[in-house]
C-alpha cells in the first residue's frame, strides 16, 4: 500500500503533478508477501513448530487460500536473500574471535534425499566465548556427521583457540 499526494491549488493553476514516496524493496521480488506475513510464516514454523499444512490451514480458514508451496517459497527465498547474507557475516566475526566454542548434537531428518530414513545427522552449534558479552554470536550449522572436517571447514582461517568437548 502507498500513499499518493497531489496539490489541489497547483491542479487548479495547471501545474498538475503526483507524488508518491519510494517504494520498499518487497521482501521477495514480485509477490505479495509483505515482511510481517513472512515473518509470521517464519515464527510459526521454527519457534512455534506448526508445520506448513498446519498453517495452510489457518490462512485458508481467515479467508486467505494460500497453498502450502507459497507458504514454502516465504521460508526459503528470504532465507537465501535477506538471512544468510547475515549469516555470513556473522560467521566472519565469529572467525575473529579469541576463543570459539563448538559442539554438535545428533538430529533426525526423516525422508532426507540420498539417505536412509532415519538417518542420523547432526546440528552444530559455534559459539563465542564467555568473554565476548557486549555482542554474542551463536551460529548453528545442519551437518550429515560428525567428522572434525566438518568443523574445520567452518573455521577456515580462524587462528584462536577452539573449546569443544
Amino acid at each position: 500500500y502507498r500513499e499518493s499526494f497531489q496539490c489541489l491549488a497547483c491542479r487548479k493553476e495547471a501545474h498538475f503533478s503526483i507524488k508518491k514516496p519510494a517504494m520498499p524493496q518487497p521482501v521477495i521480488a514480485k509477490s505479495i508477501a509483505s515482511p510481517s506475513s513472512v515473518a509470521h510464516v517464519m515464527v510459526q514454523k521454527y519457534q512455534q513448530s506448526m508445520p506448513l499444512y498446519r498453517q495452510e490451514r489457518e490462512w485458508k480458514e481467515i479467508g486467505i487460500p494460500f497453498s502450502r508451496a507459497t507458504l514454502a517459497n516465504w521460508v526459503i527465498r528470504p532465507a537465501e536473500d535477506w538471512l544468510m547474507p547475515l549469516v555470513s557475516r556473522l560467521q566472519q566475526d565469529l572467525l575473529q574471535q579469541d576463543v570459539i566454542h563448538a559442539d554438535e548434537t545428533p538430529v533426525q531428518v526423516h525422508k532426507e534425499k540420498g539417505r536412509k530414513n532415519p538417518a542420523k545427522s547432526y546440528m552444530w552449534v559455534f559459539s563465542s566465548g564467555e568473554y565476548e558479552q557486549a555482542h554474542p554470536i551463536r551460529l548453528y550449522e545442519y551437518q550429515p556427521g560428525r567428522s572434525g572436517s566438518y568443523a574445520e571447514d567452518f573455521l577456515k582461517g580462524f587462528n584462536g583457540i577452539l573449546q569443544t568437548d
